[in-house]
């Protein structure tokens, strides 16, 4: 019952109550400078992320108005050159022809590769418009014509990354038909 305790508890009870309140302000600052790591951390990946989408587009730029431009005019020296090798030494025309062939098949994979990058770009790919799109690339590397069957209600079906895996099938079963199949006409169909 004495009095002069009550300065003790009082004093062991404040010394308690701010050594607790310490340590929560030393987590609450922890938590708050890892949070701000953490920020930091996301903002640095985004402007990567960033930074790659852009040298993707510029890289894709550069495929489709450079290279494949300058492939292009090169298959057209080699179709020629073979129509007229063909007259003198059909040997020679048979050989520039497989040439030129190679060549359109390396055009054609360019413009795949063009084609996945941009489906990739989308945030949710179409299936029928990367078909379409493939057809129509690859249409110009060509003589054989080449047509789409395409069923809007099939393709809505696949969601985007399937829609991109089964353009990609296509894009090298197209490939492979007009590298080997020496076909006239060729259709890529997709029904339900």
């Amino acid at each position: 019952n004495s009095t002069r305790y009550r300065a003790w508890v009082a004093l062991a009870g404040g010394v308690l109550l701010s050594s607790v309140m310490a340590a929560a302000m030393a987590v609450q600052l922890r938590a708050r400078l890892r949070q701000e790591v953490v920020s930091q951390q996301l903002r640095s990946t985004l402007n990567e992320l960033e930074a790659t989408r852009r040298e993707r587009e510029r890289l894709s730029l550069d495929l489709h108005d450079g290279t494949i431009q300058s492939l292009y005019a090169l298959q057209l020296g080699l179709s020629r050159a073979a129509d007229q090798a063909m007259e003198s030494s059909p040997p020679l025309g048979a050989r520039l022809t497989d040439y030129r062939r190679n060549l359109t098949g390396i055009i054609g994979q360019l413009r795949g590769y063009i084609l996945r990058h941009e489906a990739d770009d989308s945030p949710r790919s179409d299936l029928a418009g990367l078909l379409i799109a493939l057809v129509e690339r690859m249409r110009c590397t060509t003589e054989t014509e080449l047509f789409t069957e395409v069923s809007q209600k099939a393709a809505s079906l696949l969601p985007g990354e399937q829609a991109v895996h089964w353009a990609n099938l296509a894009h090298e079963a197209l490939s492979n038909a007009l590298r080997h199949s020496q076909a006239n006409r060729i259709t890529v169909a997709l029904r339900h």
